[in-house]
Order: structure tokens, then C-alpha cells, then sequence
């Protein structure tokens, strides 16, 4: 009793009109911008460079001319590119590895380091460096006063 081609449930469709889709006529971008960014510091870091080469040239004038350095001049890290110069740590003297090891900020973690003495050898890290006296806060939590003089050789150890 199947009737054959015939839909068994209709469904009225509605008739929709397609949108007009409109496309995107220009393109921007931010290349012409960066390029221009780029150009830019590239001039800048040029225009560094040949200050930095001036000024060693009247640096070498200086020097020629009979220009001589005072002590302090000398012992100042020259500053180059927004960096200090730092010495490896195994090349510092004792009191330059106190200074450095002091000099941390609060938000920068302290380096743990093994100092040696004539009696004794501490863990832990600088408290706080006056010329005389060293502050130790060992690895157990204790305080630790010690002479500088007793220091012999301080070691990083992690």
C-alpha cells in the first residue's frame, strides 16, 4: 500500500533571497609602520656608533697629547650599550666579591656561597658588608658575624 515518490510529511519552505555580500576593497597594513620603525633605530644605533668612534678618537687625541688618567677615572666600570661591565666572579678580590654579593636588591634572591675561614666555613648568603664586618645568614637560618680579615676565599655554590 506504499505509494512511491510522493513526500510523506510536507514541510513548507520559505523562498530567501541570497544577501549581497559586499567584499573588502583596501587592505591596510602595519608593515609601511614597522619598516619605517626599523629604519629608524638603524639610524639610531648608526648615529651611536659613530659617537662612540668620536669619541674614542679624542679619547686616543687626549692620550697622544700627553693626557694623563687619574686613579679614580680608571677604577670606574666604563658603561657601554646600557650594561655594566663585571668582572668574572673568580676574578674579583675578596673585597670586590663582598661588595658584589651585597649589592643585590630585595627582589633579586641572594646567591648562596661558601665562605672559608681560618677556623670554620660557613653556607649561606651576605646579609650585609661593612669594610670591617660581614653578616652572614647561613643556610640553617642563623646570623653569623665574621671579621673580614678571617675570610680567606668565598665560593658560589648555587
Amino acid at each position: 500500500m506504499e505509494k512511491k515518490g510522493e513526500p510523506l510529511l510536507y514541510i513548507v519552505q520559505p523562498e530567501l533571497t541570497k544577501p549581497d555580500l559586499t567584499m573588502q576593497d583596501v587592505h591596510l597594513s602595519h608593515e609601511d609602520d614597522e619598516e619605517e620603525e626599523i629604519e629608524n633605530e638603524t639610524t639610531a644605533m648608526e648615529e651611536e656608533k659613530e659617537k662612540l668612534v668620536q669619541v674614542e678618537l679624542e679619547e686616543q687625541l687626549q692620550d697622544e697629547e700627553g693626557y694623563e688618567e687619574t686613579v679614580n677615572d680608571k677604577a670606574q666600570p666604563r658603561w657601554t650599550g646600557g650594561l655594566r661591565k663585571v668582572k668574572a666572579f673568580r676574578e674579583m678580590s675578596l673585597d670586590e666579591k663582598l661588595q658584589y654579593l651585597s649589592g643585590f636588591s630585595i627582589t633579586q634572591p641572594p646567591y648562596y656561597c661558601e665562605f672559608i675561614t681560618k677556623e670554620q666555613r660557613y653556607q649561606g648568603s651576605v646579609l650585609k658588608y661593612e669594610k670591617e664586618i660581614v653578616s652572614i645568614k647561613t643556610l640553617s637560618g642563623e646570623e653569623v658575624v665574621v671579621p673580614v680579615i678571617d675570610i680567606q676565599v668565598i665560593r658560589i655554590i648555587r
